[in-house]
């Protein structure tokens, strides 16, 4: 059999099998080869205040040293300590990460640039790991590799702020009288660790859709 890399506290994502469309996060806490891995108890949110662990098939993927591992399994049982144990899988697909795919998105941004006291009112309207594309409505100038600030708050409800990054790219347009700018992610780490979560949860999910 061989073996899954496993490296503890790697983000795990999960999709039931059983009970589509219900997916969730958890984290690899250990595991025994050929037998057994630990994770983190994977919890569904139904609503404000009900929660629910996870059960039955599950598919699970995630990330280790720019590859993706992706295999199917089955939650074997709840510990009493948040832990779970899922059957460790007879196969697995590793894949080589694709850099920085977009992902479509709609978010309210704020953005200043260089030394502006005042801020930008924009729409990210995709974003990767290295950078976002922003929808200006009005036509605007700004130079390039100008030194920029991002805050804004991600689909899945992670606050990002004061994400600093340099404009790439500045597109006018004229006719529609608005402007498009590219941006790429420069600092600090704890912030574009959110984004990279982000990122993979969706890419993960957009993956497992086509297959």
């Amino acid at each position: 059999m061989k073996k899954l890399p496993i490296v503890v506290s790697t983000e795990l994502l999960i999709v039931s099998i059983d009970h589509k469309p219900a997916r969730t996060k958890s984290r690899i806490l250990g595991a025994r080869h050929g037998d057994f891995i630990i994770i983190e108890d994977p919890v569904l949110q139904l609503s404000d205040r009900l929660f629910s662990k996870l059960t039955g098939n599950i598919h699970c993927s995630y990330i280790y040293d720019g590859e993706v591992y992706v295999f199917t399994s089955t939650v074997r049982k709840h510990l009493d300590e948040n832990f779970s144990l899922i059957d460790y899988p007879a196969a697995f697909r590793q894949t080589k990460l694709r850099a920085y795919p977009r992902i479509h998105v709609n978010i309210e941004t704020r953005l200043v640039v260089g030394r502006e006291q005042d801020g930008l009112e924009v729409i990210m309207t995709d974003i990767s790991e290295g950078g976002c594309k922003l929808a200006v409505p009005y036509l605007y100038g700004v130079a390039i590799d100008a030194p920029c600030g991002l805050s804004f708050t991600l689909p899945d409800n992670r606050n990002v702020s004061n994400l600093r990054g340099k404009i790439r790219n500045v597109r006018m347009m004229k006719l529609q009288k608005r402007t498009e700018i590219g941006v790429s992610f420069v600092e600090p780490s704890a912030e574009l660790e959110k984004i990279t979560s982000f990122c993979h949860f969706c890419s993960f999910f957009a993956v497992s859709e086509q297959g």
